[in-house]
């Protein structure tokens, strides 16, 4: 769009009556101010309905997030659903909500449109996690749900995240499904909607709270392997602001872990996460605070949870250095605890599997195959692990579990999506039997290591914002997409595979083309080097950044008998050399 026509979009949002006052005026500061590329950015396109739903930063604006971009987007879901459920007298919708300023405002709105259009809403009165809204929609047999959650993005995002019936993210047909309908509305004015006591006084809202707590919580106790004898343990936990509040420490004290603390500057929902500078739990800064009250209480864990309540961090305590695990860690140590659990009372495998993302360790996979157990691999995000979740599930396979490398993990099946707050009990549940067994967390990891080979893995992430980082984004993937040479600073290139043309080049003829059976075509580009070396390149897709993902694994074939403590030092220092050989060459 030219600037002629942004600015015209933007004196529509100005002067017409079908926006608030408040919106009207913030448009109009920016056209008196004459602040062009501020207008250009926040009217230049619409806010983008992408595969799961859409997140942006708050404002008013066509590609901003607001009520009115809210409106749209519940709109088309509601043609959408009247398209697919057309013969069905009663629809259903569950909706919760995160720490966010913005996130309860924007539940009322979006329950308002849903009522107007004749659909029942499930809603939380106050902020749930994730996982537990994904809960909801099979708990209240729905056909859709709505969380309104950025899950860890800085304060000044918000998001719009829809389920389907399954309790998954959207995936095709219905994500596409949506886009079309939400692309074709054009016109603000004419999106409808009731007040929100309107609403609620027609009865198309159901307050659900103390059900869904009750009957989650419920479920919750399912998701044990052992029953450790030693729980008084002394574990600090912080929210970083967020859900998992709410939540948790109900289950915690369920599980007979009485000594578990709060942190209490951080224990409160609050949308501007005043005391960490991003409030995602995969950024160490954001336990600071944690492990101080740690050492002040003597506790020798750590959990934090994102705002949201799905990702979860882990820093424990070893000798008397604070350790923090990374996704791929945690993942391995709680597979490897699923799996030595189950077969330890002479579980079958035979009809189980797990699932893993692409850019997720390959020591997951290694763990269910020593136990004759399926692994499936598909696409960055935990939408796709639910997507094959739903699939198995129809054919009479029972699921483990899941992991991806941004700490999401998920064991048994009741949510759909990773679940933090599951994930926090089943850790501190490894934690204490491993306390039983006079093993360190640290221990346990190198017995895996000892089993499978190092495996070393590293993310580095480029953020590009506004529209000349997107322009950025899409030379850098464009590059590497046309990529032709053969190695890469002196290593073999073994294999290329571009998820978006669903095309590969290999030095090697094995190449199978139902490779690509579990991945939907999506902007990914692998490559795999001599030397057990790997890099993934996608760009986010929720945020303007691009994303490395680089890795290194050992072949145990070859391996001399070398002491693990170094085989992990070489380990690092050889993924490191490549990692920053490949940053330094890249330019744009």
């Amino acid at each position: 769009m030219d600037k002629v026509s942004a600015f015209k979009k933007a004196k529509d949002w100005a002067e017409n009556s079908c926006f608030d006052a408040s919106t009207r005026k913030e448009v109009a500061q920016l056209i008196e101010s004459d602040q062009t590329k501020e207008i250009l950015e926040r009217f230049s396109c619409e806010l983008a309905f992408g595969t799961g739903g859409m997140r942006g930063l708050v404002g008013a604006g066509t590609a901003r997030v607001n009520r009115y971009t809210m409106k749209k987007a519940t709109t088309a879901l509601c043609l959408y659903m009247k398209e697919v459920y057309g013969n069905k007298s009663s629809l259903k919708v569950a909706i919760s909500f995160d720490s966010r300023n913005t996130s309860k405002e924007f539940s009322e709105v979006v329950s308002s449109v849903l009522a107007y259009h004749g659909i029942h809403t499930y809603l939380t009165r106050e902020l749930r996690p994730t996982p537990m809204l994904s809960f909801m929609v099979r708990h209240f047999q729905c056909e859709a749900g709505i969380c309104l959650t950025a899950s860890h993005n800085p304060p000044s995002y918000n998001g719009y995240k829809v389920y389907w019936a399954d309790g998954g993210q959207i995936v095709d047909p219905h994500d596409e499904g949506i886009i079309s309908h939400y692309n074709r509305l054009d016109n603000y004015a004419h999106l409808k909607s009731f007040e929100f006591n309107e609403a609620c006084e027609k009865g198309f809202i159901t307050y659900c709270d103390e059900e869904a707590d009750l009957h989650y919580l419920k479920v919750q106790r399912e998701v044990t392997y052992r029953q450790p004898k030693k729980r008084d343990q002394k574990i600090v936990y912080t929210p970083l602001h967020g859900a998992g509040g709410t939540i948790l420490p109900r289950l915690m004290k369920e599980r007979g872990y009485e000594n578990f603390f709060l942190v209490p500057e951080q224990k409160d929902p609050d949308g501007l996460f005043p005391t960490v500078t991003s409030p995602n739990p995969e950024d160490t800064e954001a336990l600071v605070l944690g492990k101080a009250y740690a050492d002040k209480k003597g506790a020798r864990l750590v959990l934090a949870t994102d705002p949201d309540a799905d990702r979860l961090g882990v820093s424990f305590k070893n000798n008397d250095t604070w350790v923090d695990l990374n996704g791929n860690e945690m993942a391995s140590l709680l597979t490897s605890y699923i799996f030595s659990s189950l077969a330890e009372n002479s579980f079958s495998f035979k009809n189980s599997y797990i699932v893993k993302t692409n850019v997720t360790t390959d020591l997951l996979r290694k763990i269910a195959h020593k136990y004759s157990c399926d692994c499936y691999e598909t696409l960055t995000g935990f939408k796709w692990i639910a997507s094959i979740m739903a699939k198995k599930e129809k054919e009479g396979k029972t699921f483990l579990c899941g992991g991806e490398e941004s700490l999401g993990f998920l064991a048994k099946d009741f949510v759909r999506d990773k679940d933090a707050i599951s994930t926090a009990a089943l850790f501190c549940e490894f934690y204490s039997y491993c306390e039983e067994k006079k093993q360190s967390v640290l221990e346990v990891l190198d017995t895996i290591y000892e089993e499978f080979g190092v495996h070393s893995e590293s993310l580095k992430t480029l953020s590009l914002p506004g529209l000349d980082g997107l322009e950025k984004i899409n030379k850098i993937m464009s590059s590497f997409r046309a990529f032709e040479k053969k190695e890469f600073f002196g290593l073999q290139v073994l294999e290329f595979l571009d998820y978006k043309k669903r095309t590969k080049h290999s030095s090697k003829n094995s190449y199978k083309e139902e490779a690509f059976t579990l991945f939907p075509e999506s902007d990914v580009l692998s490559f795999s080097l001599e030397n057990n070396l790997k890099v993934m390149i996608r760009p986010s897709g929720t945020e303007a950044k691009i994303k490395f993902y680089f890795s290194f694994a050992e072949d145990m074939r070859t391996l001399p008998s070398i002491p693990l403590k170094t085989r992990k030092e070489n380990s690092l220092h050889t993924l490191k050399s490549f990692q920053e050989n490949f940053l330094s060459h890249l330019s744009f």
